[in-house]
């Protein structure tokens, strides 16, 4: 998917947009993707490079300890832009987001993510005109060209709307995640005969339409999942009532988590080894906490419930040859239980799960860093000491305020045994205390506005400084 580079003082021509023409909304571009910032017209141009997103650019500038950021956004209601978002309208801002139902690294989990927006009460609005809308939301950060690249934040339905301080308002609200438990599995049948067995892709394509929430994968990269071609049902089952019941249980079958991606695209992330994504580097960091030991899956277990044929409960299990590692037991993948007679298929299956994530060894951990919204669930780091030591885990949660701490961590820590801080901690805290001295220094010199604030107030500064870092 493309990220896009707002273009200062430029109205680049986008094709099917006309400059002169009113703004309106324009196939095949994500609706939420477009932003007023002038009048009525669009004011985006495209990357020059590959348009992946983030871009080599926003790596730099993100690892910079001055950086200039920015909030766009609007409120909508059925598709009309009600309000425009901009920075002197918010308090604050937060997201957060769990791809992990326990301490242990499982499939199946489908959490919507949390957003908490503080914002100044539109002129004429109440706090109940919230409700029925939708908030959609970008991060924009400085490149060193001086040009603004966007980073999708998504869009959330708010569901509790609140008086903050006079004026304002709090707003908690969730992605489209939290619309599968509101349809029922019965609905499917409008999208797909559910009276045959079908793979998980063919599920997952009726689930999309019937939710109007878009894949983000194709029927064959859904396909190459591990049990990918299995043929499954999935209604008459009393504990899958919901398309988010169906979901999870997708997601164990295929060893996967599901997530609403930045660009609003219902995602399934597998759980496996994968190359480090991004490098957070030690200076980048105010506090952390690494496991003694890498956590790995030693076996996996689960039970399948037959109520005809061979009736009972059996249990199936796959480990590995070799000692050590963490035993799991794996919430029952109901479809199974018609899926065949006897214990083969079952076993079948649970092996390819195993197959799969038990490729996944890591390191738990817990970090705080500056923030970079652009770090996603499902992500996999690299943390780098200050004696070139290295450590590689993926990202299962989550929590991103904007222009304050960015938490992050991995599953695992209160399951394997023994945890320690980082081996070059008080290098790495004195290293960041002269970091933070760096960044009070340069905005007490170059910042004029609040508004303009680059990444951390005095304040903020402080905290780091005193609470994280014992000065």
């Amino acid at each position: 998917m493309s990220a896009w580079v707002l273009k200062d003082g430029e109205y680049p021509q986008i094709e099917g947009i006309d400059k002169a023409q009113p703004f309106s909304y324009t196939e095949p571009y994500p609706k939420w993707m477009w932003r007023i910032s002038e009048g009525d017209y669009p004011y985006l141009a495209p990357l020059t490079n590959s348009g992946e997103f983030p871009s080599e650019k926003y790596k730099v500038a993100i690892s910079k300890p001055i950086r200039q950021t920015k909030i766009t956004g609007a409120i909508t209601i059925d598709d009309t832009v009600m309000v425009n978002i901009e920075n002197d309208i918010i308090k604050s801002l937060s997201k957060c987001n769990n791809c992990m139902n326990s301490d242990l690294l499982l499939p199946g989990a489908a959490n919507a993510a949390e957003f908490g927006l503080d914002i100044k009460l539109p002129s004429g609005w109440s706090a109940e005109f919230f409700y029925g809308t939708r908030i959609s939301l970008s991060f924009w950060l400085k490149l060193e060209d001086g040009t603004w690249e966007e980073c999708p934040l998504g869009a959330f339905t708010p569901a509790e709307v609140t008086q903050s301080t006079p004026g304002f308002v709090n707003i908690i609200g969730y992605d489209d995640m939290a619309k599968l438990k509101n349809i029922s599995i019965d609905d499917l049948g409008t999208e797909v005969d559910y009276t045959y067995f079908n793979t998980p892709a063919t599920w997952l394509k009726a689930i999309s339409a019937l939710s109007g929430i878009p894949l983000a994968q194709t029927y064959d990269e859904l396909y190459a999942l591990p049990n990918g071609d299995c043929e499954i049902m999935l209604h008459n089952f009393g504990d899958i009532e919901t398309l988010w019941d169906a979901l999870e249980n997708i997601c164990r079958l295929t060893n996967c988590f599901a997530f609403i991606n930045r660009y609003g695209k219902l995602e399934l992330c597998e759980l496996k080894a994968k190359k480090a994504d991004r490098e957070i580097k030690a200076n980048m960091r105010f506090f952390e906490s690494f496991s003694a030991v890498d956590y790995q899956t030693h076996s996996l277990s689960t039970s399948v419930t037959y109520h005809s044929g061979d009736y009972g409960i059996y249990s199936y299990t796959a480990q590995s040859d070799t000692a050590g590692g963490v035993e799991c037991e794996l919430p029952e993948i109901r479809p199974l239980s018609r899926m065949s007679t006897g214990t083969s298929a079952p076993q079948s299956v649970l092996n390819n799960i195993y197959n799969s994530l038990k490729t996944a060894v890591f390191r738990p951990f817990e970090t705080e860093i500056c923030e970079d919204p652009s770090l996603e669930i499902g992500d996999w780091v690299r943390f780098v000491g200050l004696d070139g030591s290295e450590i590689v885990s993926p990202i299962t949660s989550y929590r991103w305020t904007w222009r304050s701490n960015h938490t992050l961590s991995a599953c695992g820590m209160d399951t394997v045994t023994g945890t320690v801080k980082s081996r070059l901690e008080k290098k790495s805290q004195a290293q960041t205390k002269e970091f933070i001295a760096d960044i009070i220094e340069a905005e007490a010199k170059s910042i004029n506005s609040w508004n303009d604030l680059s990444q951390y107030t005095w304040e903020e500064a402080a905290r780091f400084t005193w609470n994280q870092l014992g000065g």
